[in-house]
């Protein structure tokens, strides 16, 4: 038995290899220059202030208080308590990169495992780009909110979830991580009760078609128990926090159409003059692909994309259920990765089910090329568009210039920006910390 790689594959790995570290690389180095320069804008202080500190400061049951019935939309649960973790063992208080570490932390582990995905060759060079390079993405990898951070775990989750998929069902600890991964994206950001919900039917369903479902409910029941009591609190949170009637902000849109959500992730990793075309393109590959899956198969095996088409089904029926608007940019992003993995694997399984269609072995060949060329040439494209839209001294969308004369305001006004206050506060606690005891 031979133990080598042949020049050429050692060539190709090494490239893969370097790759993977270039990108995902600089990708984090943007997040964490931002994280560093950039300044904290109105939730992030807001974030820490009302929700951070009193935990910090006085743990006790009245915190409960605190995260329930005076919580608003702009407190994501496990980001908040992560910070309030960092705090309390660093012992610094207002400083901006403490208080961004939990998502810096999430986005590393996040970039090296997508290279090594890459590495390994479980992903393309096209979805590595996807996953890694969007602009609108890794402005919130270094902010002090859920946002970022809820679409990573969403990530892990399909990845857990695939990998059972993929064991035929049989493996039910990829199916437990699974789910753990989701309910933590909801924690992270209560809109991502939508992906739990979508991905959930679709476990539901695979679990009924195999005839597993009893023996899964027999063996994890008090897990289920427990994951369903984690569940009813969260949504019960999300209800209590997006009720506008009793003045609770969320933000939102009354504009729930296909094309406006479908364009919206499209205007994260295009530039905006190709997004018509591509939202055009987008929708006949994959009514073409689902079509050609359902021909000749005779049902959807995707688990991933049909999680996909019914997350954003209810995008679309969101407003006329619940009377109370629809996603839009930021809250829009905890959706992205399953948006991005559900689309790439319905084209591909379309893909390998015209390959095996192919008789002759010649035209497989020059289909395979073909493809291989085309998705190196767009991940080029979009490589550069994310190039020239990211400025790593900047955030792209919150630029709050840092407060110079905290001492002229007066605190006592409500309305005063919750970033004033911050560097307000900031300010005074350097000031303690260089002077010396008496």
């Amino acid at each position: 038995m031979k133990f080598y790689i042949s020049n050429k594959e050692s060539m190709f790995q090494i490239i893969r290899g370097i790759i993977a570290v270039v990108i995902s690389g600089m990708t984090f180095m943007i997040v964490l220059i931002r994280a560093c320069y950039s300044n904290i804008w109105y939730d992030e202080a807001f974030t820490y202030m009302y929700y951070v500190l009193p935990i910090v400061k006085n743990p006790s049951f009245s915190i409960i208080r605190n995260f329930w019935e005076d919580s608003l939309a702009n407190n994501h649960w496990l980001n908040t308590l992560l910070i309030a973790l960092f705090t309390k063992l660093s012992h610094i208080y207002w400083e901006e990169i403490i208080i961004r570490l939990p998502n810096i932390m999430f986005s590393l582990i996040y970039l090296i495992f997508l290279a090594y995905l890459f590495f390994k060759k479980k992903i393309n060079l096209l979805l590595f780009i996807l996953l890694s390079c969007n602009y609108y993405f890794i402005d919130y990898m270094r902010q002090a909110r859920g946002y970022g951070m809820c679409a990573i775990l969403v990530f892990f989750s399909i990845y857990f979830l695939e990998n059972w998929r993929i064991n035929k069902y049989e493996n039910q600890s990829y199916l437990i991580w699974g789910l753990i991964f989701l309910m933590l994206s909801a924690y992270a950001n209560s809109v991502a009760l939508i992906p739990l919900f979508a991905y959930g039917l679709v476990i539901l369903i695979r679990l009924i078609e195999n005839k597993k479902l009893f023996d899964f409910i027999k063996k994890y029941w008090i897990f289920l128990i427990i994951y369903f009591i984690f569940s009813f609190i969260i949504i019960k949170y999300h209800f209590m926090i997006s009720n506008i009637d009793n003045g609770k902000p969320l933000f939102k849109t009354e504009n729930t159409s296909l094309p406006f959500i479908i364009k919206s992730y499209l205007s994260w990793i295009i530039p905006n003059y190709l997004v018509n075309i591509a939202f055009l393109a987008v929708i006949v590959i994959l009514v073409i692909s689902i079509t050609y899956i359902i021909i000749k198969t005779h049902r959807f095996k995707c688990d991933s994309g049909l999680s996909m088409l019914l997350y954003v089904g209810c995008l679309v029926s969101m407003n006329l259920i619940f009377k109370r608007g629809g996603l839009l940019e930021r809250t829009l992003l905890p959706g992205y990765t399953l948006v991005i993995i559900g689309t790439y694997n319905i084209v591909h399984d379309a893909y390998l089910l015209l390959l095996k269609s192919l008789t002759r072995e010649n035209f497989k060949k020059f289909i395979r090329y073909i493809l291989k060329l085309g998705m190196i040439l767009l991940s080029l494209c979009l490589f550069i568009n994310f190039i020239n839209n990211i400025h790593p001294l900047e955030s792209g969308y919150w630029k709050i210039v840092e407060f110079q004369d905290a001492d002229k305001v007066d605190w006592t006004n409500k309305n005063d920006d919750p970033a004033e206050e911050f560097y307000k506060n900031k300010k005074e606690w350097n000031i303690q910390q260089l002077t010396p005891l008496k």
